[in-house]
Order: C-alpha cells, then structure tokens, then sequence
C-alpha cells in the first residue's frame, strides 16, 4: 500500500517539477510542491533516525542518502507498510490476482521509467565526459540517483507481493513477519550496501581532487596564510587580489577575492594575468566578528607598502603568513524607542565606520543588542549608528528609520549610559517572517 502511494506521489511529483521551473521565487505549496511535502510527512520518523545517526558519529561528514536516509526510510516503510498490509487485507482477500495484477502493471511501468532514466543518465554523462567537463558518469549517475534507487526497491517489494499473492498467502498482524533468516539477510544486505556506498563516496571525493588537481595545473593560483598576533589562525576574513593598474576604479565585489579556512589558510584563482597586490579586507572596516585593520601583503598598512605580484596563466605563488593586530572591542550600550518613549525591542542596528565610508555597515551586517543591551563594536574609532523596524502594512512592509546618531570610542570616551535612537511615528506591529 505505502509503495503504491509512492508511485502515485512520484508520478505526481515528476508532472508538476516541469511547472516548478517557472517560478523565480519558488512554487506555492499547492499543488507544485504538495508531494514532496507528504512523502516527507511519511518518512519523518525515519528522517529524524537518520539525522541522529549521522549528527553523533563521524557518518556527518558522508552524505546523507549513502549511509543515512534511503536504509531508514526502506526499513521505516516495510515495518508500517507490512502491518498496514496485513491489518487491512489479511486473510479476507478476495481477488488476489487483480491486486497482483495492479502491482505488476505497477511495477512494470516502475521498470520502463528506471531504464529511461539511467538512458538519460549514460547520455548526458558521456556527453559530459566528451567534453572533458564531468569525468566518471557512473559515479555521479549513483550520486544523484535517489529516485532509481527507490524504484528498485518498489520493484523488488512488489515482487515479493505478487509471489505472495499469486501462492494465496497472507500475513497476520499476531504473527511476527520477520525471521531470524529474514534478520540475517538485511544485516547481510545493509553490510554490502553499506560498503557499496563507502566505495562510492570515495570514488566520488577522489575523482573530484584529481578533477581539482587537473584544473590547477593549468591555473594561477596565490596562496597563503592568516594569524593574528598571537600566532591564532583567523578564520573566515575576506582576502583580495585587486590589479595594480585599476585599484583606485575597483570596488571591492569586482577584485577576486576568497575566504580563509579553518586553519587560516586562503587559496585565490586570479582570473587573468597581470600584476596584483593582496590585500586582507580591502576597503572594509572592522567589525565585532573581524577586528582587524586593512593589511597589504606582505606587512603595511597602505598600497604603497605592498608587494607586487605577477601573475601568469599557470604561475603557483605561495605566500609567507600574514599577521593581524586584533583589535579591542568594547560594549557600548544603546536603546531604540519610538517617538512617544515606548522601547522597541525588536529593531535592528547598524554602524558605519567614519574612516571607511564606502564600506556601509561594518560587517556588511545589522543586528539586535545582546542580553544586556549592549552591542560590541572595534575601540577607537568614529562612528555613525542608526535603527530601523520593518512593520507589518498588511499588503506590505514598512521600515522607518531612525536619524543617525554620531558617537566615539576613541580615547576611552565610551558611552556609559544608554544611546538613544528615536524612530519615526507611534509603535507598530512588528513583521517577522514565517
């Protein structure tokens, strides 16, 4: 019973994904995306098992639906689907061979969408490996093959049915279905899938390191590493490879840029060849999450400083560690309020640092006070702060703003008492998104 409602949410699905590709901003519940959303209230209880698994064990580095999902759900549908089965049929079948019938006609167009999709698969793939774009269709085929994967497993079950119907057997809801043989047999299956499924996902990260490796034999690549000042690897800055001839017209979005790791380490691909200096947050300000100040390659504090770097189509650069001076942050207190002295709890800050006004917000960010109304922003510097509200207009979304407000941390001038931040007009009902 459970497969065919997968067949029919399947069949359902497949219809309504060619008209889910014409909306922009994703399609509405009903109908597009009703069977997704039924087969995920089906499978909820063996989701939220896989998730468990995978969240407490080194199984969270591996995806999902190798070692996760499609073993639970398999089993979470024939542990429900059996006792449905046999609770609602039983022995007071009547016509047996017309539900064998329907399964097999089932089952039937199960296998003619299998062999369409895998002819799909081998033909885009061999298309892809021609063109040198995607090696090892295989691989990537088992990867992206959740679907096939489930109609073989409906295929097999419905066989098993259509024997067990055909030989006028039934089940009972006071008789255990699984035997120690049966136990074994799905031990002995889950082992080899298991191990079928390690294989694969290695097969899938080594093919694409070699892939990784390919590319970058035939690429510029600079990279490098950064600490603070206490040997710590940042994590997370913005690092910029900008182009000597055209620093002063770029802006930041428009250089090529990457990010560090958990080591602190960054790895750029400059896209052409020309001369560059490197930069770590180049014209941006700094904030609570990355206090530190513009720094050029390989230890300045400004463009004249830094080191040029020539860049070649296939030219490997590894730089020497750059290190950051953290700065201190401080508390600094503030409270948003509408006109008539009512607090508003729910706005949002956000603070322009006057040394790099092109950079907007400092962390390209707006946030709440934490518990004790105080937000942390980098010493010693001057700042703008603002406060707005998005209130709730019915058929749309109001978002008055407060004046700015000017302050300082400079010299231990620190405001110690609340900063008051007025917003427009009387309190409104505030919009939170659902």
């Amino acid at each position: 019973m459970f497969g065919l409602v997968s067949v029919i949410l399947m069949g359902w699905d497949w219809q309504e994904s060619f008209q889910r590709m014409f909306f922009d901003t994703g399609a509405p519940l009903w109908p597009y995306q009703t069977p997704t959303c039924l087969l995920l209230l089906f499978d909820a209880p063996a989701l939220v098992l896989s998730r468990l698994l995978t969240c407490f064990s080194e199984l969270g580095r591996i995806p999902m639906i190798y070692f996760g999902e499609l073993p639970f759900v398999v089993v979470w549908w024939w542990f429900v689907g059996t006792r449905l089965d046999f609770g609602l049929i039983g022995g007071r079948l009547s016509r047996p061979k017309l539900l064998a019938t329907i399964l097999g006609l089932v089952g039937a167009a199960l296998v003619v969408f299998s062999w369409l999709e895998v002819k799909d698969y081998i033909s885009y793939w061999n298309y892809m490996k021609s063109h040198r774009w995607e090696p090892g269709w295989p691989i990537r085929f088992i990867r992206d093959s959740g679907p096939i994967l489930w109609s073989f497993v409906l295929i097999a079950t419905f066989l098993v049915a259509i024997k067990r119907l055909l030989r006028g057997e039934s089940g009972s809801c006071d008789v255990p279905p699984v035997s120690r043989r049966t136990k074994l047999r799905v031990g002995v299956g889950f082992a080899v899938y298991a191990a079928f499924a390690g294989i694969v996902f290695w097969q899938i990260h080594r093919g694409e390191a070699q892939e990784q490796a390919e590319r970058d034999l035939h690429s510029a690549i600079v990279s490098g590493k950064i600490v603070d000042d206490r040997g710590v690897p940042v994590v997370g800055i913005e690092v910029n490879l900008v182009p000597v001839s055209m620093a002063g017209r770029m802006q930041p979005y428009q250089v090529d840029y990457g990010w560090t790791d958990a080591s602190g380490d960054y790895v750029l691909r400059p896209s052409d060849s020309r001369e560059y200096f490197l930069a770590v947050l180049w014209k941006a300000a700094p904030s609570r999450h990355q206090p530190f100040l513009t720094r050029f390659y390989p230890d300045s504090s400004d463009e004249s400083g830094s080191a040029k770097l020539t860049i070649t189509e296939t030219r490997h650069i590894k730089l020497g560690t750059m290190r950051l001076r953290r700065l201190a942050v401080v508390k600094v207190p503030v409270e948003a309020e509408w006109s008539n002295g009512k607090v508003e709890p729910d706005a949002t800050f956000t603070f322009t640092n006057e040394l790099y006004p092109e950079s907007g917000a400092i962390g390209g960010e707006g946030f709440q006070p934490d518990s004790d109304g105080t937000v942390l922003i980098p010493a010693d510097f001057d700042y703008k702060g603002g406060a707005q509200v998005e209130c709730d207009g019915g058929s749309k979304i109001n978002s008055p703003y407060t004046p700015p407000v000017l302050f300082t941390t400079r010299n231990g001038h620190i405001p110690t008492s609340p900063l008051k931040f007025v917003l427009p007009g009387m309190p409104c009902k505030v919009w939170h998104p659902q």
